[in-house]
């Protein structure tokens, strides 16, 4: 997963605040440069849809990007410390918090609260995005909302982009399978539950439908 989609995944930008800050506009582009610390490195930072960054070595011209393997350690981790923390600034001053990133993911929280008064409980720390819904007189889940690289549900596909999830239980897993938007379901037992994708493929009727079996089912 990029830094970038760790650090602003669930926040909103608002872009009166990124003037503020020290971005400079072209075109809906808002751009941000900052100079390393401890080198002679430029961070720049650009917001359009979506926040990306790079790290720019002023001696060479070229991008350093060894800050954004696994285990980056020494100079590179330095590195990466520091552009996480200046994406980390950024958030805190100019974004807003959203419990979660899709619209159909903050549709969906909407109607699970109004339909059962239940509110989503982030239960880890090392798992920040993830939200279980759990019915109050048992305790047990009956939904999980989270994120996942892509290619972690589609083992045929090479992108590794961030998307939301969703994990229902139902009754019968082979009668959802195989469907658009429809997965095995993501670290929790397969027989028993699915993990769908906030994308809008799949209806959120649907969605309330089987999420309504899932609360009965628990």
């Amino acid at each position: 997963m990029r830094i970038e989609d760790e650090v602003f995944g669930k926040y909103t930008v608002n872009k009166s605040k990124l003037l503020d800050y020290g971005f400079t506009c072209n075109e809906d582009n808002y751009v941000y440069k900052a100079t390393l610390v401890k080198a002679d490195f430029e961070i720049v930072i650009e917001y359009s849809d979506a926040f990306r960054g790079k790290v720019i070595d002023l001696g060479t011209g070229e991008e350093y990007v060894n800050y954004r393997l696994p285990g980056a350690s020494g100079f590179s981790a330095e590195i990466k410390d520091e552009f996480t923390s200046l994406l980390e600034d950024i958030r805190d001053k100019c974004c807003e918090n959203q419990l979660f990133i899709t619209e159909q993911a903050r549709r969906i929280n909407t109607f699970i609260q109004n339909e059962y008064s239940v509110n989503p409980e982030f239960l880890w720390k090392k798992l920040p995005s993830y939200a279980a819904f759990r019915k109050s007189s048992s305790k047990k889940w009956f939904a999980l909302i989270g994120t996942v690289a892509y290619n972690k549900l589609n083992k045929a596909s090479n992108d590794d982009s961030t998307v939301e999830i969703i994990n229902i239980k139902v009754k019968i897993v082979d009668d959802h399978l195989g469907k658009p938007g429809f997965f095995p379901a993501y670290h929790m037992n397969k027989k028993s539950w699915i993990t769908i994708l906030f994308d809008n493929k799949v209806d959120d009727e649907v969605i309330k439908a089987l999420i309504n079996e899932s609360y009965e089912s628990v």
